[in-house]
């Protein structure tokens, strides 16, 4: 069964969390309610600001390296990408549908190529949508969804950022139609070519985006993966994260 959303009286001030909120007393305090506790504590109200502020923060990185963002945690991660417990992977498409190098031929190898053969029978693709099909053999390892997000006309041609973040969000809403409950997200619009995009580029416009959605939309994913190269990598994309929440996600406060 589902829940139902009651809404707090006027007097409470609402924090940056979806179930926190401060109700403010005549002595000039006010109660806390840690997110999914039970534990209240007094502060000051005169420094209300600044507590909130380290609070949200200590909730919103926590030991997993991931930030949250509402129900979602975003994680870099390091290693395989097809070894990562996820129920649907993004991949970086073109409008006919034909699955080229990257994790995107990882996807064809390891899923076989019925994955690949329903992509081009779809086609052809609009540029910055997001189509899904089966995963295939890799069904096995939990993987139900393979979510192509398209970037480019042609195997191996060039993109633009504008179609990147079109095809991030279009690959967000295609993982919530198809009701999983994590993803991986690669790098979309990366290494297509002479007219190739930056990496830092491209992981800064799908961080952007991605916030933007889950800012926009009641999203059904508790975790999006993040992949990186490696661990300097993926710190870098964690500090990105953490400079995203607290200059976009405040703007629901």
């Amino acid at each position: 069964g589902g829940s139902t959303r009651v809404d707090p009286p006027a007097s409470w001030v609402r924090t940056g969390w979806d179930d926190a909120r401060l109700p403010f007393d005549g002595a000039g305090t006010f109660a806390e309610r840690e997110p999914g506790g039970s534990r209240y504590e007094r502060h000051d109200r005169a420094n209300s600001r600044d507590t909130i502020l380290v609070n949200r923060e200590q909730v919103a990185v926590d030991e997993s390296q991931g930030v949250r963002f509402g129900r979602t945690i975003i994680v870099p991660v390091t290693g395989s990408v097809l070894d990562q417990d996820v129920q649907a992977i993004a991949c970086p498409a073109n409008r006919r549908g034909v699955m080229g190098a990257g994790i995107t031929g990882q996807i064809r190898l390891t899923g076989g190529i019925e994955i690949e053969r329903e992509a081009m029978a779809q086609a052809p693709l609009t540029i910055g949508s997001a189509i899904s099909t089966s995963a295939g053999a890799l069904g096995e390892r939990g993987v139900r969804v393979i979510i192509h997000a398209v970037v480019s006309d042609a195997l191996g041609a060039p993109t633009r950022l504008d179609i990147v973040r079109s095809a991030t969000g279009a690959a967000l809403w295609e993982a919530d139609r198809k009701r999983v409950k994590s993803l991986l997200l690669p790098l979309l619009g990366s290494g297509l070519g002479p007219g190739r995009l930056p990496v830092g580029a491209v992981a800064v416009a799908m961080i952007e985006e991605t916030v933007a959605y889950l800012r926009r939309f009641t999203c059904r994913l508790d975790r999006i993966v993040l992949p990186q190269h490696d661990a300097r990598e993926a710190e870098e994309i964690r500090q990105a994260l953490i400079d995203a929440r607290a200059l976009w996600w405040g703007l629901k406060v």
